[in-house]
């Protein structure tokens, strides 16, 4: 058996607040968007470019309540999990796509105080297939 390995590891800025979803038994989810940057030398220049990648990280569990609590717009946070793609069909097109699945958050400036609790949107489903490595039953 060939060994693979699935593991990102994203050091960058929350985008706005994260959206919490609270599913009927009481799992939350949280969804926000990360950006990374990358600095380039031009190959003709002398000056500096540096561009910008969005990241669609999710986490449930506990991550998801730590993140509902602390997490907000602007904050610098080092994301460690999975790729996983976001394929499906709607209306006979195809959508791609891909999120990171939160293991672990690791905050890289000190909160200071706890901001206000964000509002989550409560969902008549259940939590979706994606779970955390915590609820990982093997």
């Amino acid at each position: 058996m060939a060994y693979t390995n699935n593991t990102v590891i994203l050091l960058g800025n929350v985008g706005k607040d994260p959206e919490i979803r609270q599913f009927q038994d009481g799992n939350l989810q949280a969804t926000f968007s990360l950006a990374t940057q990358n600095s380039y030398k031009a190959k003709d220049s002398d000056e500096w470019i540096e561009s910008t990648d969005w990241h669609t990280i999710k986490a449930n569990g506990n991550a998801a309540k730590l993140i509902a609590d602390y997490v907000r717009k602007g904050h610098r946070l080092e994301v460690v999990g999975q790729l996983k793609n976001n394929n499906y069909e709607k209306n006979g097109v195809n959508h791609y796509g891909y999120f990171v699945q939160v293991q672990k958050v690791i905050f890289i400036e000190s909160i200071k105080d706890k901001p206000q609790s964000l509002p989550s949107n409560n969902i008549q489903d259940n939590l979706p297939v994606n779970i955390g490595e915590e609820d990982t039953p093997f």
